[in-house]
């Protein structure tokens, strides 16, 4: 009979479910996942109490994804606490969190949806809170101006419905928050553009379609 070792993974996913966790068998030699049927929980210690209840008798390795350094604290903690537990492996810190814990939030503007739907999901997997959406000028700056002291990064499209017309946005926003991060989503790398944004000092400067990699190394950038 061929020895099995349960690789038990704990995933935070933001905005979706408080903690998502699954037990999986993993053959001994092979690398390969077979996924056990998911479970939710909705705090640390009860995926705690189930670990013990369920998987002390036998060696069981650890795997988390995109949790941030307090609660991975609190994982370790636990890890060294259990002596069934062999090994603890941490995964996709996420990005979108202050050092306090608390998510940064972002403000996006876009008149193509598709492209905030994207941005949207590549951004929430990250932790990132999205304090609001808009997808024209008007309704961009109305918004910034009730909520500037709680935004932290803008992602825009500076095609609103012109250059001209973004960047006079993105010149109000500015005055009302000296601080704020701005990244420009744009389908336009012509030299002009790209010193134009300079001359703004803006932070980032991305060309659809936005790719994951791209938008999260730029964010990493403005962060630092």
């Amino acid at each position: 009979m061929e020895h099995k070792k349960i690789v038990y993974i704990i995933k935070w996913i933001k905005n979706e479910k408080p903690f998502y966790q699954m037990g999986e068998f993993v053959p001994t030699g092979f690398n390969k996942y077979i996924p056990a049927p998911p479970e939710v929980f909705f705090h640390l210690n009860i995926i705690f109490q189930a670990i013990k209840s369920k998987f002390s008798f036998q060696p069981l390795s650890l795997l988390t994804m995109g949790f941030d350094e307090t609660e991975i604290a609190l994982i370790n903690k636990f890890v060294n606490s259990n002596s069934f537990i062999i090994g603890c492996k941490h995964l996709a810190k996420p990005i979108g969190r202050k050092p306090d814990g608390s998510p940064y939030r972002v403000f996006m503007v876009d008149s193509d949806f598709g492209n905030l739907k994207a941005i949207k999901k590549i951004i929430i997997n990250e932790h990132f809170e999205i304090m609001g959406i808009a997808k024209t000028p008007e309704d961009a700056l109305r918004f910034f101006q009730k909520n500037y002291k709680y935004i932290d990064i803008v992602i825009m499209e500076i095609l609103l419905p012109s250059n001209d017309v973004g960047y006079e946005v993105i010149k109000q926003m500015k005055q009302l928050s000296h601080n704020l991060k701005i990244i420009i989503v744009t389908k336009s790398n012509s030299e002009l553009d790209v010193r134009k944004a300079i001359d703004f000092k803006i932070n980032g400067y991305i060309i659809k379609p936005v790719e994951k990699d791209k938008l999260i190394n730029n964010i990493k950038k403005i962060l630092k």
